[in-house]
């Protein structure tokens, strides 16, 4: 699989995520940065560096959504080339 199917691949995979996991923490967390593990754990926080280090120990690197709550772009930033 090439680098650009991966990510195709993993941008699908973060949006069906976040629709399920993530979008009913829009009132309680918009604005904060949020992690969602492949199975449905999430790490919401303000401090997206400490969020994503937290997310790669418990989840490991690629095996999560990485996304801040409330805001579509910064969940498709790897779809820009498309």
């Amino acid at each position: 699989m090439s680098i650009e199917e991966w990510l195709d691949e993993r941008s699908e995979k973060d949006r069906v995520l976040y629709q399920q996991y993530g979008k009913s923490l829009e009132q309680e967390h918009r604005g904060k940065f949020l992690a969602i593990s492949d199975d449905g754990k999430t790490i919401p926080g303000k401090n997206d560096v400490e969020i994503l280090a937290q997310a790669i120990a418990e989840f490991g690197s690629g095996n999560f959504a990485f996304v801040r709550v409330g805001h579509l772009a910064s969940g498709l930033w790897m779809n820009v080339g498309q």
